[in-house]
């Protein structure tokens, strides 16, 4: 019953773990037996793991809708979550570090500064010193942390693009949603589709997979769920291929358990980032158009 609590999210409050053992009660309980049965789960440090303050995802019973339709965070409540899942997370944390140092798609720095110079738009400060940093770092997994309108799909993933495309590599791309996979490929220029298709094809040898020299971006990451996190990552470093995870700390959280980069998956290095919305500039439309 606790893993189906942790597979719609990475944490759950008392409320969940209630209306969860109400619905697994098929012959009903009244409400006493399922308060001490929740009582029982929430004591027992082999089933759950308290979280401290500030620790896990909103969850329905912190959100409330006002009137007028506004949905706010009512009361953030106490969270819990299940040693199974703190350890896929620790896993997938381990995952990124352990590749900080293996020299994975680290590029030129004169190829990389023909191509910031290229550009049809001037890039900012902020946005040529995000090329910099995941074009030449050599860490198996890059994390770019920016909000929308900062200019990181057209501006800093269609430069990340071109330069390793100018170096040989094949540059893909995968979002939480076909919109977002939309925005890739029309903003970055990047061949690019669903997570879930994405994990359908590295499960199939025929469909061609990733490689050394493949360079997969993966937008959205917010709202990927930590299994699916989990399991890109794998293919990547199982096939030596770069992965640049793309977020936004106010994306609404994943469906699937996460998301990995407002939770403890999250504390991953490199995050060359700018403040939300902040000094970057902003793609206009003749941007849009070269990529």
């Amino acid at each position: 019953m606790l893993v189906g609590l942790t597979a719609q999210a990475s944490s759950f409050g008392r409320p969940e773990l209630l209306r969860a053992l109400a619905q697994h009660a098929r012959h009903g309980a009244s409400v006493a037996a399922l308060t001490a049965r929740a009582d029982a789960i929430l004591a027992d440090p082999a089933l759950v793991v308290a979280l401290s303050a500030g620790q896990g995802a909103l969850t329905t019973g912190d959100v409330r809708r006002a009137a007028g339709g506004r949905v706010f965070a009512y009361a953030v409540q106490q969270k819990w979550t299940t040693p199974g899942q703190l350890a896929l997370e620790q896993r997938l944390v381990d995952a990124a570090m352990g590749r900080a140092g293996q020299g994975c798609g680290r590029l030129d720095g004169h190829l990389v500064e023909q191509v910031i110079a290229g550009q049809p738009l001037v890039l900012s400060d902020e946005q040529a010193a995000a090329v910099r940093a995941l074009t030449t770092s050599g860490a198996g997994v890059d994390v770019l942390v920016a909000g929308a309108g900062s200019g990181k799909t057209c501006a800093v993933l269609g430069s990340v693009r071109r330069a390793y495309e100018l170096a040989g590599y094949r540059v893909v791309g995968a979002a939480s949603s076909a919109r977002a996979a939309r925005v890739l490929a029309d903003d970055g220029g990047l061949a690019a589709g669903t997570v879930a298709r994405l994990l359908l094809d590295l499960d199939r040898p025929q469909a061609g997979g990733l490689g050394p020299g493949t360079v997969l971006v993966l937008d959205e990451a917010s709202m990927v769920g930590t299994r699916d996190m989990a399991a890109v990552l794998g293919h990547a470093q199982a096939a030596g291929a770069k992965v640049i995870v793309v977020g936004d700390t106010r994306q609404l959280a994943a469906v699937d358990a996460g998301s990995t980069s407002s939770g403890s998956a999250g504390r991953w290095l490199r995050w060359p980032r700018w403040p939300q919305g902040g000094p970057a500039r902003r793609c206009g439309p003749t941007a849009r158009t070269t990529g």
